[in-house]
């Protein structure tokens, strides 16, 4: 006989900050397998000269989908806006 489980419990909570010194910065919700939701996305261009940020990007529409096959994440940095 196989144990069913309800659908919440299946379901992963959990928060997590990402930060890559290429220049992207955000933060990953994940709400469920293969489901998350991207919110405070900054993207920057780095002056070559000095270091500084001269560009700045905020993205509250973004997506981020976990491929568990691959391992990796897919972001997708749509509707970026200074």
């Amino acid at each position: 006989m196989k144990k069913t489980f309800p659908l919440l419990m299946l379901m992963v909570f959990f928060s997590f900050n990402m930060q890559a010194q290429s220049g992207f910065e955000y933060v990953v919700t994940v709400v469920g397998k293969g489901h998350s939701k991207l919110s405070n996305v900054k993207a920057w261009l780095l002056d070559d000269n000095t270091g500084h940020r001269i560009e700045k990007f905020t993205n509250s529409q973004s997506k981020a989908t976990f491929n568990p096959t691959a391992g990796a994440w897919s972001v997708n940095l749509q509707g970026l806006s200074r």
